[in-house]
């Protein structure tokens, strides 16, 4: 009761204006350069950088270290994930934090940002995009092919630092590429894998690829040139039976009214099984109920992935690294099952019967159906 009335008629620091409630803690994922650059964690006073994370709507200042002191400074432009701010005078070597107008600051950055004096930039020399491509439309985090950007440059220099940004459509720059010595009317590519610059899988959705130099000045369209839109879709899994258009329907689901522990996915025997999400191969062996089965341990995530019924054992061996999208196996009707088909069982961390409990199977399985 003492507690209750101390806190009557007393607005908290995490209280805004009329007493709403502030939202979660800003938490900082990563802090990149966008412009005023020298690499991708080095800029230069007046330049310009991205804070990236969670709960970033509300963030008001950039905290820098300085010679004696913090340095705020006050953010230019902000969304859920992201929040922008110009390099102080006086700002040094370090770690970064953010405040919110409640009152609430994250922690320090995981990276430090180096900050080198203004007199380090180098000039884009009148650099002009030609032509530029993006392939292939749709790829997958880890996946057989990358997203691929080809792109030919015009400048009066014969070799030039560039900056190439991958952005998603808040505007937070996920990735970031450097090539060096690009020559003019000559084409030049860059891949990228879907993960971002803190090595965590990007999350599933559109980006768009932005070439500027190294000091972060947009490349400008060549006069009469006509480029087409250099977006590209990365997503973090893909249906396990492909062409995702064979004809398939579900079966039972987890539980089942037996222990059920998966999904059953009926399709045509021998239809063409792949990796939902690469990883390294854990299982692969024949059981008297799972029949010929495989079970991966995904990348970027702690679960495991089992695969079941296959018609004959996987041709991948135990230890072998798996891409999302690859050949794994062929649909079948081995072991315990009536009719061909899949059963897929998602594991969490640990893994497949390693201290792993089972996740819904049926609900990503359904949304990886729509854009497979």
């Amino acid at each position: 009761m003492t507690l209750l009335a101390a806190g009557v008629g007393v607005a908290s620091a995490a209280e805004g204006v009329g007493g709403a409630a502030a939202p979660g803690t800003p938490v900082v994922r990563d802090a990149v350069c966008l412009s005023g650059c020298v690499g991708l964690r080095k800029a230069t006073v007046g330049g310009m950088v991205q804070v990236s994370g969670r709960n970033m709507a509300a963030v008001q200042k950039v905290s820098f270290p300085g010679a004696r002191k913090r340095i705020l400074a006050p953010v230019t432009a902000t969304t859920n994930t992201t929040a922008q701010a110009v390099v102080p005078a006086g700002a040094k070597r370090g770690k970064v934090r953010v405040r919110d107008g409640y009152g609430q600051a994250s922690e320090l950055s995981e990276q430090k940002l180096v900050i080198r004096p203004r007199s380090q930039l180098r000039s884009s020399a009148s650099l002009q995009l030609v032509e530029a491509e993006v392939s292939p439309a749709k790829t997958y985090y880890f996946g057989k092919r990358q997203a691929t950007l080809n792109f030919v440059i015009a400048s009066a220099l014969p070799a030039n630092d560039l900056r190439v940004d991958v952005v998603s459509p808040t505007g937070e720059v996920v990735k970031t590429f450097f090539p060096t010595s690009v020559i003019p009317n000559a084409t030049s590519s860059v891949s990228w894998d879907g993960t971002g610059s803190d090595g965590r899988p990007a999350a599933s959705g559109w980006y768009v690829f932005r070439i500027s130099g190294a000091d972060g000045v947009a490349a400008a369209r060549a006069q009469g040139s006509q480029l087409p839109d250099l977006s590209i879709a990365v997503y973090g899994y893909i249906f396990p039976i492909q062409p995702a258009r064979v004809a398939h329907s579900y079966g039972d689901g987890l539980g089942a009214g037996r222990g059920h522990q998966g999904q059953d996915v009926f399709a045509k025997c021998g239809s063409r099984l792949v990796a939902a999400r690469g990883g390294r191969v854990e299982h692969n062996a024949y059981h008297g109920a799972a029949g010929n089965y495989i079970v991966i341990d995904l990348k970027g995530s702690g679960e495991d992935h089992a695969y079941m019924h296959l018609v004959s054992r996987s041709p991948l061996q135990v230890g072998q690294v798996v891409r999302t999208g690859q050949y794994i196996g062929d649909l079948g009707d081995s072991g315990n099952a009536s009719g061909c088909h899949l059963h897929f069982e998602r594991w969490s961390a640990p893994g497949w019967y390693e201290g792993g409990s089972v996740l819904d199977p049926t609900t990503p399985l359904k949304q990886w159906d729509k854009y497979s």
